[in-house]
C-alpha cells in the first residue's frame, strides 16, 4: 500500500503566525484531527471535514489504493484553524 502526501495550499498568504518563518518551523506546529477539533469546537468530525475541505494549508494524506475505497487522513494546523475560526466569527 502506497501513501502519498498532498498539501492543499494556494499560497503562503494565509500562513499568518509563521509568515516569515522557515517551513520546518511551520511543520512543527500543532496539527488537529477533525475529531479533536470537533470536540474543541462542539461540532461533529464530519462538519469539521466539510468546513476545512478546500481550506488552504490543510494536510491531506491519501492511501493511493486503486480499485478500492480511498481513505484520506486530514490534519489541520492550528494556524489554519485559527484563521477559519476568525473568518466564521467575523462581525459584519
Amino acid at each position: 500500500m502506497r501513501t502519498s502526501v498532498q498539501v492543499e495550499t494556494k499560497a503562503e498568504r494565509n500562513a499568518e503566525p509563521f509568515k516569515n518563518e522557515p517551513d520546518t518551523l511551520r511543520s512543527l506546529e500543532k496539527h488537529f484531527s477533525p475529531k479533536e477539533l470537533g470536540e474543541l469546537w462542539g461540532l461533529s468530525s464530519d462538519t469539521i471535514r466539510r468546513l476545512f475541505h478546500r481550506e488552504p494549508g490543510v494536510l491531506v494524506l491519501n492511501d493511493g489504493a486503486r480499485g478500492k475505497r480511498r481513505y484520506r487522513t486530514v490534519r489541520i494546523p492550528a494556524s489554519v484553524a485559527e484563521r477559519l475560526h476568525r473568518r466564521l466569527t467575523k462581525v459584519v
